[in-house]
């Protein structure tokens, strides 16, 4: 993977990405959106409300460090030691909505997450250090880590899934 040194790069990086999952997710039939299987227990639809909802998570990140503050991380309530039972409530709280609420909730937080990063300074995501609570390292690790390594991950599953 080429080492991002722009922000113009890392949205570049993202919407290529996103790209390559959106085009996996049009291969798809309407029913398949639904059919279990694609992750142990989860649906695609399941599947892009996970997404979305860590991209909320880091837009919420990068906000509240914008603002002079440390984010609770993952998130408030729960530590990386029990970030199964963040995305098990997740999954709980949209797995009965339909499949229209969750592609709508997933374009509305890629949305988001996207305005958010171009508005942000470009230091902010690129320099390591800016914000104390990344120690040594750039918030770039964690937008990578909701989107783009994020997409790869979850397209792979999804067309290790559509060649079964």
């Amino acid at each position: 993977m080429t080492e991002i040194t722009t922000k113009a790069q890392l949205m570049s990086a993202i919407r290529h990405e996103r790209d390559l999952l959106d085009a996996a997710l049009a291969r798809l039939a309407p029913a398949q959106f639904t059919q279990p299987g694609v992750e142990p227990g989860w649906t695609v639809k399941d599947v892009m409300a996970h997404i979305a909802y860590w991209e909320g998570v880091m837009v919420t990140w990068l906000q509240t460090s914008l603002a002079g503050q440390t984010p609770d991380r993952p998130a408030t309530g729960f530590d990386w030691d029990t970030v199964h039972a963040m995305n098990a409530a997740n999954f709980l709280a949209h797995k009965d909505r339909t499949l229209a609420e969750v592609a709508s909730l997933y374009q509305g937080a890629h949305d988001l997450a996207v305005a958010a990063l171009e508005a942000a300074p470009e230091a902010a995501l690129l320099q390591p250090g800016y914000f104390a609570w990344t120690g040594e390292r750039p918030f770039l690790v964690f937008v990578e880590a909701n989107t783009t390594e994020h997409f790869a991950e979850h397209r792979a599953d999804l067309e290790r899934w559509l060649a079964a």
